[in-house]
């Protein structure tokens, strides 16, 4: 009777974590004093860190500007489309610029700010989009950009998850 009992628990946990995955499309732009990099994508990790831990199914569209993608006028036809051949019900867009200054102390200051666009691709419908900033300044010697973007790309992933569960809850 207890096995039972455990086995039927088991199978509700399994069902519940799977009524609440989504599957996204992510594309991060990253990069730090103008140059593409670095590599691996610190946000990115931190990004889909955050998904994964939000039960979400995620699919990469790589690192750099393939898809056309116009930020200015923040024009994501051609990654929608793919989201959706590729069968995500989501997509993610973000752009990341960092900016590393090295100081008289020889401490590497780092500041950053990220753009990120939550899109239901199957209507190509605007979810959310914001901006995000962060600094290691005062703490130069306790955190460097990885550290820094990660915890920004973990912010970000907050941010989707609960935009993703808010819109999914209004439908």
């Amino acid at each position: 009777m207890r096995l039972k009992q455990v086995v039927l628990s088991l199978c509700i946990l399994v069902l519940t974590v799977s009524v609440f995955s989504e599957t996204l499309c992510l594309y991060v732009e990253e990069r730090t004093n103008g140059e593409f990099g670095p590599f691996p994508p610190p946000t990115k990790e931190g990004i889909y860190y955050g998904l994964f831990d939000g039960n979400h199914i995620v699919f990469d569209m790589g690192d750099k500007n393939i898809l056309n993608v116009n930020w200015g006028k923040q024009d994501f036809s051609s990654a929608l489309n793919i989201s959706l051949e590729g069968g995500a019900r989501y997509f993610v867009a973000v752009k990341v610029n960092t900016k590393q200054v090295k100081s008289k102390e020889r401490k590497v200051h780092v500041k950053t700010s990220a753009s990120y666009y939550l899109y239901d691709a199957r209507y190509s419908k605007l979810i959310v989009k914001g901006n995000i900033k962060g600094s290691n300044e005062g703490e130069e010697n306790r955190i460097n950009q990885s550290k820094l973007d990660f915890s920004l790309g973990e912010k970000i992933a907050g941010i989707v998850n609960r935009s993703i569960k808010e819109y999914v809850d209004k439908l």
